[in-house]
């Protein structure tokens, strides 16, 4: 039986937290216009909901496809990965923006200059976390190797102890 290459599965799982992130904002901004504006309050949070995770699957899956396309153009190049993050995330909120603003509004340039702003807000925000797991973790390795040194410190002391106690035992 042939799977799902890996890769395909990790590009769908981060297509899959965006979006779950956009629908659950949805929710709240569904909310707080409800109240607004004196709607019932589910049925507007779940259409909003829904809304923003159409929106939201528009423009990651362009997004996703405008990286990899990147990504494959540029051979791996590690020096441009801030601009291929901002590239293809403005291509996202290009494509996806459109897309979106045709199908709700007929209105594909409308789409475009919204979601294209927020698409690069939501590439530097990414960047940064990504900076911050990169340094924690590397912060953790540190500890971690910082302990074990500390440990076998410990340990050579204890050692070094037991035997100069053995060796001034009486025999």
């Amino acid at each position: 039986m042939v799977g799902i290459p890996k890769e395909v599965l990790d590009e769908i799982d981060h297509i899959s937290n965006r979006v779950t992130i956009g629908a659950f904002s949805g929710i709240f901004l569904g909310a707080a216009i409800a109240t607004y504006r004196g709607f019932p309050i589910l049925r507007t949070s779940l259409t909003v909901a829904a809304s923003c995770a159409m929106t939201g699957t528009a423009c990651f899956i362009t997004e996703r496809a405008a990286y990899a396309t990147l990504t494959s153009i540029t051979k791996q190049d590690t020096e441009n990965e801030t601009m291929k993050v901002v590239a293809s995330h403005s291509i996202g909120g290009l494509c996806g923006g459109g897309l979106s603003g045709y199908l709700f509004h007929k209105r594909p340039f409308a789409g475009m200059m919204l979601f294209t702003p927020i698409m690069i807000s939501v590439a530097l925000v990414e960047m940064e976390v990504d900076a911050y797991r990169k340094e924690r973790i590397k912060d953790l390795l540190a500890d971690r190797k910082s302990k074990q040194s500390l440990d076998s410190i410990t340990k050579l002391q204890s050692q070094q102890r037991d035997s100069t106690t053995r060796d001034e035992q009486p025999k």
